[in-house]
């Protein structure tokens, strides 16, 4: 795949402005010019072309990891996907649904009103409400899984009817 998670000023063969690189800016002249770097307009095309994005990560530090958080500032195209008119139900990518999976350490305790970590649906808003609904991407389905550490056979057999 080679895609390079580090959104920067290469990332535009024609910059609008040579001089100083605004990103989000960069990105539409880059697609008007088509001059947006071919990993950037590659993912672009795949994300436009799918129904159902899956994100599926490990959370870091109570947020996705770095390669993803990349992918989304390189793939998430102002203009295209949000910008504009285009944010919640008339963003980019309204009409299409993302399913996140997220596994993590720590027992079920730590997460929740009273746990050291707090309610678990407020570690992922920024993801959820920041960046999928504000793009218009729906929820493909709610659900919240826990598989106790331990054996692998154990782990799998918890995930059979999911």
């Amino acid at each position: 795949m080679k895609f390079n998670p580090v959104a920067s000023a290469e990332d535009f063969g024609l910059r609008a402005d040579p001089d100083y690189c605004t990103y989000a800016l960069e990105q539409r002249h880059g697609l008007q010019t088509g001059t947006i770097a071919r990993d950037i307009q590659a993912e672009l095309e795949k994300l436009l072309w799918c129904d159902l994005l899956i994100l599926n990560f490990l959370l870091f530090w109570f947020s996705t990891p770095a390669i993803l958080k990349g992918w989304i500032d390189r793939v998430l195209v102002s203009g295209t996907v949000y910008g504009g008119k285009r944010f919640y139900d008339h963003g980019g990518l309204s009409g299409k649904r993302a399913l996140v999976s997220v596994t993590l350490g720590g027992q079920e305790h730590m997460f929740g009103e009273r746990g050291i970590h707090g309610p678990f649906k407020g570690m992922l808003r920024h993801l959820l409400q920041g960046t999928l609904a504000y793009t218009g991407l729906g929820a493909a389905r709610r659900s919240r899984k826990r598989f106790p550490a331990g054996r692998t056979a154990r782990r799998c057999r918890g995930c059979r009817p999911w």
